[in-house]
């Protein structure tokens, strides 16, 4: 395919796709895996007066070029990096906080409707009306409810 083909990172123009990556291999520090030359074929049919395109090459950036942009301004700037850090951190503290918040008020609802069960329960069986192997059953759901509730914080 016929050239000029320009490089996006300096003003060098080369003939074939072979030489502008062997350019950015060398030149430029890009290994020759992450080199990908991509360029648009002619259209298939043309339509009468019309020149087919030339291929245009397109390179890909180096792999930690975007992380380079993003942590350079940080780097030139501690007081923006220690902004960001703290405002980072307060954010996660504030989250975590309304996280516990909502735990403990499960742990504080669960733990009333099982205990007015239990009660109830409880009051039922010393009356007569309900079973002592029907107390038994319902406590050892209870038991094993609580259990599985509690896998996490065991």
């Amino acid at each position: 395919m016929p050239g000029p083909y320009p490089c996006e990172y300096c003003s060098e123009e080369f003939s074939s796709l072979d030489d502008i990556a062997e350019h950015l291999n060398e030149d430029h520090d890009i290994p020759r895996e992450s080199i990908v030359l991509n360029y648009q074929s002619p259209s298939l049919p043309q339509s009468q007066g019309q020149s087919p395109q030339e291929p245009v090459p397109v390179q890909n950036q180096p792999p930690n070029q975007a992380t380079e942009n993003a942590i350079r301004p940080l780097l030139e700037n501690p007081d923006d990096a220690e902004k960001l850090i703290e405002t980072t951190f307060n954010k996660w503290n504030s989250a975590k906080e309304q996280g516990l918040k909502h735990q403990w008020r499960m742990v504080k609802v669960v733990g009333t409707l099982f205990g007015l069960v239990l009660l109830l329960s409880s009051f039922l069986t010393y009356t007569g009306v309900l079973q002592g192997s029907a107390y038994t059953l319902l406590l050892g759901t209870l038991i094993g409810y609580l259990l599985t509730f509690l896998e996490d914080y065991l």
